[in-house]
C-alpha cells in the first residue's frame, strides 16, 4: 500500500498540508489563513508514543467557494488545479489554455506570495497519495473540482424565469460531475415548495438561479471536505502501515449526481472518535478559525466571531472565574480582579426566544421572511440593547458593536 512504511507522525504531518490545502486561502491580512477550525486529539500509547490521532473540524467557510474579495483568492486547491496538472490532465479535466481569470469562482489575485501553486499541486497530489488514496479516485477528486469551477461560469438571462444563456459550462460541469445536465438545470432554476398535502414547483428569477448554483457548489465543496477529513482520520487511525480497506458494501457516498467518492474503511471505522468514545488520555489540540472584522462581513463570517466569542467565554469559565472561586473557598484575599466577561454579546445571539440567530432562523422558516422583515424584527426586540445598533450609513444592515458587522442584505438566501 501507499502509506507502507510511513509512522504515524509523518501521516499526521503530511494531513496537515492537505487541510491547508483545501481549507486555507489568502486573505487580506494573511496570506495563507485557515478558514475552518479543527480539533486535533492525540491519543499516546503505552510507551508515550502517539497510537492514534483523530481531527474534527468546523465552520468551513463554503462562501469562500464563490465568493472574495478583490484582493484575496479561493481555496488554494482550486488555484493549484489551474497550474499544476500536466497537459494532458489539463485537456482531460476541460482546463487547457484556461486560468484563473476564467473563472469567476477564482476571479482576482492570482497568486499567493511566497507560493507556487504548480508545485504546491504536486505535494497535494503526494499527500493524498500518503494517505492511501487511489489513483482512480485522485482522479475523481479533480474531476469534481473542474466540475465546480465550471458549475460558476453557468449564467442565466430572462426577466422573471430564469434561462441559461450559454449551455457549455453547464454541459462540461456535469460531464465532470457524472450528472445528467436536465437534472441539474432543473435543480438550479426552480424550486418545489409543499402548499397543504402537495408540493409545487416554481420557476426562479436569474438572480436567484445564480444564489441556488452558488449554493450548489458550496455543498459540493463542503462534502468534498468532509470526505477528505473522513480519509485522514482513517489513515490516522492506527500505527499499522496497512493499505486502505476497500468502499462499504453499501456503497460509496454520493457527492453531486452520479459522482461518487470512495471511502477508505466502513463508515463505523472513519468518523471522529472523541474523548467521551475513546475513554483513554489524550493531548487536545484547538486551532480556533480567523476572527475577523471587515466593513461588511457574510453570515458565515459572523457565525465564526460567534463560535469564537463562544470559545472565549468557555475560557474564562474554565481559567478565570473557576481559579477566583478556588481562591474564595481557600480564604485567599482577593481586591480589585474581575474576570473578563463576554456572557451580554453571547447571549445576545443564542439567548431563547429572541436572541439573533434564533430570530433567524424563525424568519427563513416561513414562506414569505424576506431581510427588510428580519430587520425589522431584529430591531424591534433589542433596539435598546446596548451591543445591537443598525449603521445610520446604511438602514439595511444591523450589528452587534462587539461583533463583525454583518450584512443583512440576502442571508435569508443561504
Amino acid at each position: 500500500g501507499r502509506r507502507s512504511g510511513q509512522t504515524i507522525e509523518q501521516r499526521l504531518l503530511r494531513s496537515s498540508g492537505l487541510l491547508e490545502a483545501f481549507g486555507n486561502c489568502r486573505t487580506v491580512k494573511n496570506n495563507n489563513s485557515s478558514r475552518f477550525g479543527k480539533l486535533v486529539l492525540l491519543y499516546p500509547g503505552p510507551q508515550g508514543a502517539i497510537s492514534r490521532v483523530g481531527i474534527e473540524t468546523y465552520l468551513l467557510e463554503k462562501t469562500r467557494v464563490v465568493n472574495h474579495e478583490p484582493t484575496e483568492r479561493s481555496f488554494h486547491i482550486l488555484h493549484q488545479l489551474l497550474s499544476g496538472p500536466t497537459a494532458t490532465q489539463a485537456r482531460q479535466l476541460h482546463l487547457a489554455g484556461i486560468t484563473h481569470a476564467d473563472f469567476r469562482y477564482t476571479r482576482g489575485t492570482a497568486t499567493a506570495r511566497g507560493m507556487d501553486d504548480a508545485a504546491g499541486f504536486q505535494r497535494t497530489i503526494e499527500a493524498l497519495e500518503a494517505q492511501g488514496v487511489s489513483d482512480q479516485t485522485i482522479s475523481l477528486l479533480l474531476r469534481c473540482l473542474s466540475g465546480l469551477l465550471h458549475l460558476g461560469n453557468v449564467h442565466f438571462t430572462g426577466g422573471d424565469t430564469a434561462t441559461l444563456r450559454d449551455r457549455t459550462p453547464l454541459s462540461v460541469a456535469c460531464a465532470m460531475l457524472q450528472c445528467e445536465e436536465s437534472d441539474v438545470e432543473a435543480a438550479v432554476t426552480s424550486r418545489r415548495l409543499r402548499v397543504g398535502h402537495e408540493w409545487v414547483a416554481t420557476q426562479l428569477t436569474p438572480s436567484e438561479a445564480t444564489d441556488a448554483t452558488d449554493a450548489l457548489a458550496k455543498a459540493l465543496y463542503a462534502r468534498l471536505f468532509s470526505w477528505l477529513v473522513a480519509n485522514i482520520n482513517t489513515s490516522l487511525s492506527s500505527t499499522a502501515p496497512t493499505p486502505p480497506p476497500p468502499p462499504h458494501p453499501a456503497g460509496p457516498p454520493r457527492l453531486a449526481g452520479g459522482a461518487h467518492l470512495p471511502r477508505n474503511g466502513s463508515p463505523k471505522a472513519m468518523p471522529f472518535a472523541g474523548p467521551a468514545a475513546a475513554g483513554q488520555p489524550y493531548f487536545g489540540v484547538l486551532d480556533i478559525f480567523g476572527f475577523e472584522k471587515l466593513p461588511s462581513n457574510s453570515l458565515e463570517q459572523l457565525a465564526i466571531n460567534f463560535a469564537n466569542e463562544k470559545l472565549q467565554a468557555h475560557f474564562n469559565a474554565a481559567v478565570f472565574a473557576s481559579a477566583l472561586a478556588d481562591y474564595e473557598r481557600e480564604g485567599i484575599p482577593l481586591s480589585g480582579i474581575s474576570p473578563p466577561d463576554n456572557t451580554p454579546v453571547v447571549d445576545l445571539f443564542d439567548a431563547r426566544p429572541h436572541g439573533l440567530f434564533h430570530l433567524l432562523q424563525e424568519e427563513c422558516s416561513l414562506g414569505q421572511g424576506s431581510d427588510a422583515s428580519l430587520l425589522s424584527k431584529l430591531a424591534a426586540h433589542h433596539k435598546s440593547h446596548p451591543l445591537f445598533r443598525i449603521p445610520r450609513a446604511r438602514a439595511r444592515s444591523a450589528a452587534p458593536a462587539p461583533a463583525a458587522p454583518a450584512d443583512g442584505h440576502g442571508e435569508l438566501d443561504m
